[in-house]
């Protein structure tokens, strides 16, 4: 037997007890541990030697408790610390941290660093060790290179919990088209021209559905390692659809797909890949083993759904990835009508295959029907495919509503569908389509009938969650409400990933990054969770981890140019060169007529980098059709300015400003900040210190009114912007020094080093010395704080 290697126990010192338990238990096998209570006194020769141990200890066990999820500063958070730090220089696969939960604490909002996050963890309850534990950690000690199987019986260690894409709520429409937040709007429009918020979009959530915590990321700023693969991780692959009319059925197949999805996510023990993950795999025809690598699952579901008349036939078989062998198949041939009780059957089949015994509340979810009214519930379908298919814009809103107040009209107590369409109501007011006060009252109106209906039901809760989010910004009442749903199923990803965005717009950045990386280490291609990934990073200025993250999902988007070019932006920024997107532009060439948009838009504004004032001049000469007229002047405003082309911009600006006036004056909202941000700009650059410093205070005012630390944040560049052209250069550069502090000011220094302002700004001595300064662009910290 190979040689066994020293293990260590971390613990606070109130768990003494089952630290010493757990010890003694691994010491009657012959194996070495470093611990010992006694010597828990602290002073520097001690010090050194716990330093030391953990630099050459085999195996870290951290106890992880109650006790230190309360315990923000001690002794044992620096033992943690180093064992962290020793995990990032090993190889991918190596074994070195096994966490060790000793009462309820759970995974998923562990106070931990983002290795733990990452390892395998078991519970002990009371600490006290099993034989399958202690065997397993022998195994360890002596050479193995994992964890040998667990005997039939014998509690196995629980997989981290990590989240899945965002649901139905703040982060899930992430498909459709991508939303621009306020706070962005006002800082490019302000600084850059409105042609930059046409090609980035909103690289952010666009709140639509929804706490780890926030620990430090990996020094390389490679995604985390996955999970280890076992059969009670599964992906469930999209439906055949096999009706006669598969056009007309196809938001059929793809409803019981769904819905066979959110019911398996609320099976606590499964790790289940999100829909936006599996959706890609419709018509593969990869092997089973590479599918099941690419989503890093153990087991794959298979299915068919034929709906003919009245009648539904349901096919499914459950394939273990390892061996390509079938576990366990199945063919339902049912009335329409109880569809939901072939969706119930199906997943209490799979958690039986699986070895997964259900709650009597898990049991009782899979027994309910949303339901009993099959057109309803046709309704309720169709508004589900329609947003996942036309994303965000005010029509489909409007639309979704429609549909669902006919299912609501069919069915007074179909309660998934009343909070589905108080989500919509609210999205109507978080996206400025109708901010009216009554918008808000029918929203609360059909939340509180769902709540009435199904104050249990955890899809409810989840859209409630949402209702929070998008009416109201009440990012605490949102939490509570998904925490209501990871209280019931810890491991389900879309409340998880909606907490993280929420956590952002608190301010808790880091505890949104590590969420997130937890997110893509269960759910590796969610689109939604490695945006808003990417978007942390990218405005903490962390781009070696952003440029990894999105380098991710290119590979999960191939044909995405809007994502392969912003990869090339964020390599801009990390370099401080516009060589990365010229070389990337570079390889379009050939593509001269019929331009999609955002290639148009990223040429353009890379000539701007570039200072190729020719080339910028002539594409807004020859513009593309969806660019109209006041943003061709605008932009050329903006790109005169940068030439110091003052006397044109002042010729050009004076017509655009009345035309921006009568609209604003005429807004529905009174608060269009996208309209106010325009309007600023072009103020400031005409020099009308006045009503620029009017504008600035009301836009100003309603941002941090927000109370939002991801759209409430543009005012600071503003600031920036009036500073620099009516106040000075040391002032100016002051302001920006202290946005720097926020994430989401979203500064860069290669903002400042492109031609984005006025020479004479550009060459004040002030913004020369802060460009020069690396420490007041470092990158902020992913420690919790």
């Amino acid at each position: 037997m190979p040689s066994s290697h020293p293990i260590f126990i971390s613990y606070a010192h109130e768990d003494a007890a089952p630290a010493r338990a757990l010890a003694d238990a691994l010491r009657e096998t012959g194996l070495e541990v470093w611990f010992d209570q006694n010597e828990l006194r602290g002073g520097d020769q001690w010090d050194t030697k716990i330093r030391v141990q953990i630099k050459s200890c085999g195996l870290f066990i951290p106890l992880i408790s109650r006790t230190t999820q309360a315990r923000d500063e001690a002794y044992f958070r620096l033992e943690w610390k180093l064992a962290d730090d020793r995990s990032h220089l090993m190889a991918p696969g190596k074994v070195f941290i096994v966490p060790v939960v000793i009462d309820d604490t759970a995974e998923y909002n562990a106070s931990v660093p983002e290795s733990f996050s990452r390892a395998q963890w078991t519970r002990l309850p009371d600490g006290q060790p099993t034989d399958a534990f202690v065997a397993q950690v022998k195994h360890l000690a002596t050479g193995g290179a994992s964890a040998p199987p667990f005997p039939p019986g014998a509690p196995a260690p629980t997989a981290p919990n990590v989240p899945r894409t965002p649901p139905a709520t703040p982060a899930t429409r992430a498909s459709g088209k991508p939303r621009i937040p306020v706070g962005l709007i006002v800082v490019v429009a302000a600084i850059a021209g409105i042609t930059a918020v046409a090609i980035s979009g909103n690289r952010d959530d666009p709140p639509s559905a929804a706490p780890a915590s926030a620990t430090s990321a990996d020094a390389t700023g490679a995604p985390p390692a996955a999970p280890a693969m076992d059969r009670r991780s599964i992906a469930v692959l999209p439906f055949t659809n096999m009706s006669e009319d598969p056009a007309a059925n196809s938001f059929f197949a793809d409803g019981v797909h769904e819905d066979l999805l959110t019911n398996l996510a609320y099976i606590g023990e499964l790790r289940v890949v999100s829909r936006t993950s599996v959706m890609p795999y419709r018509d593969t025809r990869k092997p089973v083993k590479q599918i099941a690598e690419e989503l890093r699952v153990g087991t794959l579901l298979e299915g068919s759904v034929r709906r003919a008349g009245d009648r539904v036939r349901v096919t499914a078989q459950l394939i273990d990835a390892s061996t390509d062998e079938h576990i366990w198949a199945q063919t339902y041939d049912r009335e329409l009508k109880d569809v939901f009780a072939i969706q119930g059957e199906l997943a209490r089949a799979i958690a039986a295959a699986l070895r997964i015994a259900l709650t009597d509340r898990q049991a009782a979810t899979l027994a309910q029907a949303p339901t009993q009214n099959p057109a309803a519930y046709e309704l309720f379908l169709r508004e589900r495919e329609m947003s996942e298919r036309d994303g965000n814009d005010q029509d489909r809103v409007q639309r979704s509503i429609q549909l669902l107040q006919r299912a609501v009209t069919l069915d007074p107590e179909f309660a998934q569908a009343w909070a589905l369409l108080a989500v919509n109501y609210a999205q109507t007011h978080f996206w400025n389509y109708d901010r009216t006060p009554e918008r808000l009252d029918l929203a609360h109106a059909a939340i509180t009938k769902a709540l009435a209906l199904a104050p249990d039901d955890l899809t409810v809760k989840t859209h409630a969650g949402s209702y929070h989010y998008y009416g109201y910004r009440n990012y605490a009442q949102a939490a509570a409400y998904y925490q209501a749903v990871l209280d019931v199923a810890p491991q389900h990803v879309d409340a998880l990933a909606s907490m993280g965005f929420i956590r952002r717009r608190e301010g808790k950045w880091a505890e949104s990054v590590a969420l997130h990386r937890r997110a893509i280490a269960l759910d590796p291609r969610n689109v939604s969770v490695l945006r808003g990934l990417v978007a942390s990073l990218d405005k903490m200025r962390h781009y070696d981890r952003a440029i990894a993250y999105q380098q991710q999902l290119v590979e999960v988007l191939p044909n995405s140019l809007a994502d392969e070019l912003f990869l090339a932006q964020l390599r801009c920024q990390a370099e401080l060169s516009v060589q990365p997107l010229q070389a990337t532009l570079a390889r379009y060439d050939g593509i001269t007529s019929d331009v999609p948009d955002v290639l148009w838009y990223w040429r353009l504004n890379t000539a701007r980098a570039a200072g190729d004032w020719a080339t910028a001049h002539a594409m807004l000469d020859d513009p593309i059709a969806s660019m109209n007229r006041d943003e061709v002047t605008e932009t050329r405003i903006f790109v005169l300015l940068e030439q110091d082309e003052l006397e044109a911009v002042n010729t050009l600006a004076p017509p655009l400003i009345s035309t921006y006036e009568a609209k604003l004056a005429a807004a529905a909202a009174p608060g269009d900040m996208a309209l106010m941000s325009r309007l600023f700009a072009l103020y400031c650059v005409t020099e009308q210190r006045e009503k620029a410093r009017a504008l600035l205070d009301r836009s100003k005012a309603a941002l941090q009114a927000l109370n939002d630390a991801v759209d409430g944040q543009g005012w600071r560049l503003n600031q920036f912007f009036w500073e620099m052209i009516f106040g000075d250069p040391v002032t100016a550069v002051e302001t920006v020094r202290e946005a720097l502090r926020y994430p989401g000011a979203d500064l860069h220094r290669w903002t400042f080093i492109k031609r984005d302002f006025p020479a004479v700004f550009r060459n004040q001595p002030a913004l020369q010395a802060l460009l020069a300064d690396d420490d007041a662009w470092a990158p902020l910290p992913l420690d919790p704080l």
